[in-house]
């Protein structure tokens, strides 16, 4: 009987093996499709949501709006990298599962919440569970040649943003014509059927060995098991580079994370009276998301002809340019060049930032790399639409724009200065 298990275990191994890297990732790009479809339906309507469940007050919605918006990142900043970590240990695809079946489970709950604070609750708890974008960069980088990292990337964020177009014209239109509730019921249903997918159709890659001074550090039996926890992100903060794009990945996602609860407050702001404000916004999400799939698709040429620092300073300095465009428009069809500029930008700073990771990272440490990445965007997603819903609710709604703009300036600068940065 042991013979026959080992040999049972050796073929498994090798079968996985035997799966050409293409034909899985296409099963991760059909998962990710469906999971940011799920989440792309219900991301613009938390704000006019919130106002659903029961407003006080203007400032309050505002506030309130910003708060669920920033709730998973309050919780993702301890977990996301502990999931990296565990995702090196014990395989990527239940990483991917476990993002998007707990999506699924979380957002059918939300469809029943009676509260704003039901909702930030439940969001909460989301950031504990959540991260199926960083789950699939390590499958990505796991599972594609290095020389072919920078075309994976740029197709993974390519779905990702055409999935994040479809997503808020969908909820939008389901939100106006049936309400808010079976928008997030429909949600659900879409994580589903990606959970369902990632369980029966996604294989795991083969994992790469890690250093072995870092397998030493984390696994020995002599260490207590606190430094054992640590010792994998010990090696990523020691690393210069992988500080420096991490920096500047912070930055990108704080500017943005400002405007993401501010910009269907804005849309309301500037419509006529009556107007479908659900479905106007997510046209305009979609067209943002859309412009954002076009921009992720030629980054990977693009960073090899101009360079990494070169090129997301160039993008950074066109979205902080979209940015500054909502000062001056009057009503949501300008609202919509706007945000395909921002869109266009950000599905490339994306994409630079994701192969850049790549390229400074260990073998076996990509988990653990896209897990300290997920904390950091998580504090970014956590600050950031707080500090723009505050400065909403205290002066203005263009004025969190304004300041968005000029963090995206920051961060180029920040780009260009980085000698670390690999050309």
């Amino acid at each position: 009987m042991i013979p026959l298990k080992q040999t049972s275990k050796e073929e498994m191994v090798s079968s996985d093996r035997a799966v050409p890297w293409q034909n899985n990732l296409r099963i991760l790009w059909i998962t990710e499709l469906l999971a940011v479809l799920g989440f792309g339906i219900t991301k613009p309507l938390l704000p006019l949501y919130v106002r659903e469940l029961g407003a006080q007050s203007e400032e309050w919605v505002r506030i309130w709006a910003g708060i669920v918006v920033s709730a998973p990142g309050l919780t993702m900043i301890v977990f996301g990298p502990l999931w990296g970590t565990l995702s090196d240990r014990y395989g990527s695809k239940v990483m991917v599962l476990r993002a998007a079946l707990s999506a699924a489970v979380l957002t059918s709950l939300m469809a029943v919440a009676q509260t704003a604070q039901h909702l930030a609750l439940l969001r909460v708890i989301m950031g504990v569970f959540g991260g199926t974008v960083s789950a699939a960069a390590t499958l990505v980088a796991l599972a594609a040649p290095h020389e072919r990292h920078g075309q994976a990337f740029g197709t993974l964020h390519t779905v990702v943003f055409i999935g994040g177009s479809a997503g808020p014209l969908v909820g939008g239109i389901v939100a106006d014509y049936f309400g808010y509730s079976n928008a997030f019921w429909a949600a659900s249903g879409v994580l589903l059927v990606a959970s369902i997918v990632v369980l029966t159709l996604l294989r795991e890659p083969p994992r790469r060995e890690r250093p072995s001074q870092i397998t030493a550090a984390s696994t020995g039996s002599s260490q207590p098991l606190p430094r054992r926890l640590v010792a994998p992100f010990a090696s990523v903060l020691k690393s210069p580079q992988l500080l420096g794009v991490l920096g500047v990945g912070f930055l990108l996602r704080l500017a943005e994370g400002m405007a993401v609860p501010i910009v269907p407050l804005f849309i309301e702001s500037i419509s006529a009276p009556g107007a479908r404000v659900a479905s106007v916004t997510g046209v305009v999400r979609s067209v943002s998301a859309f412009f954002g799939a076009l921009g992720s698709l030629g980054t990977g040429k693009a960073s090899e002809w101009l360079g990494g620092r070169r090129l997301l300073a160039l993008l950074a300095l066109l979205s902080a340019i979209g940015y500054l465009l909502h000062l001056v428009v009057d009503a949501p069809l300008w609202v919509l060049p706007a945000q395909a500029c921002t869109g266009f930008a950000l599905g490339g700073l994306v994409t630079v930032l994701r192969i850049s990771l790549s390229e400074h990272s260990q073998g076996g440490q990509e988990g653990t790399v896209y897990g300290v990445e997920s904390s950091t965007m998580s504090v970014a997603f956590a600050v950031g639409p707080m500090m723009g819903s505050l400065l909403a609710a205290w002066f203005s709604l263009r004025l969190s724009f304004l300041v968005s703009a000029a963090m995206f300036l920051v961060a180029g600068v920040a780009a260009l200065a980085l000698k670390a940065w690999r050309e």
